[in-house]
Formats: structure tokens, C-alpha cells, sequence
């Protein structure tokens, strides 16, 4: 999550703060993380399910999705899913990397 000046990382057990924005941890981070929203970036690996709007993850917790990301999160999380129960996770990392869409995480600094 981005706010101000500041990003917070969230993973399972631990929050960092790093003064970076999310364009550019993006350009570190695997395919399966995306821009769902000018101050978030998520793991659709983690995701559980996509609702209009939010993305949500078993533990309970929602992160909103912004009206233009929306489309490119959906779909890349319906690719994402769709190889996985196929069997076939490389494919679905190189289409995830492919798909990545530049101008959304340009809009999200």
C-alpha cells in the first residue's frame, strides 16, 4: 500500500516500510504481483477470489480495485487460474510477465 511518501509491504507474518514506490518494486517483483489500484499492488497467487472491486485473500482481509485497473486484474487472475488447474505454471508465469500491463503501473506512482 502506498501513502504519502511511504509504501507498506505486507507479507504473511511481517509489514515493512520502504520509501519506494509501487512502479518500481513492481519492476523486482514476479508477474503475479499487479497493480490493482493507484496505492495497491498485490500476489494473485495469494488471492482467493475477485469481486467487484476488491480482491480477496483467505485470510480475510479485502484490497479495493480501482474502475481502470479492474479489467487487467480480472484477467490476469482468470489466466493465472486457468494454467494452474491445468497443470502448465510456467506458461502461466511467461503469459502473466506478457500480459503485465505498462501504463497501469505507470499510473500507479
Amino acid at each position: 500500500e502506498r501513502n504519502l511518501r511511504e509504501t507498506t509491504i505486507v507479507t504473511r507474518t511481517e509489514e515493512f516500510k520502504v520509501s519506494e514506490r509501487i512502479d518500481q518494486l513492481l519492476e523486482r517483483l514476479p508477474s503475479w504481483f499487479v497493480v490493482c489500484h493507484r496505492s495497491y499492488a498485490v500476489n494473485l497467487r495469494l488471492a482467493s477470489s475477485i469481486k467487484q472491486y476488491s480482491v480477496s485473500f483467505p485470510n480475510g482481509k479485502t484490497v479495493p480495485i480501482g474502475r481502470t485497473h479492474y479489467a487487467a486484474v480480472k484477467k490476469s487472475f482468470a489466466l493465472m487460474n486457468s494454467y494452474l488447474i491445468s497443470g502448465n505454471q510456467s506458461q502461466c508465469f511467461k503469459c502473466l510477465k506478457r500480459d503485465r500491463p505498462t501504463k497501469q503501473i505507470q499510473r500507479a506512482a
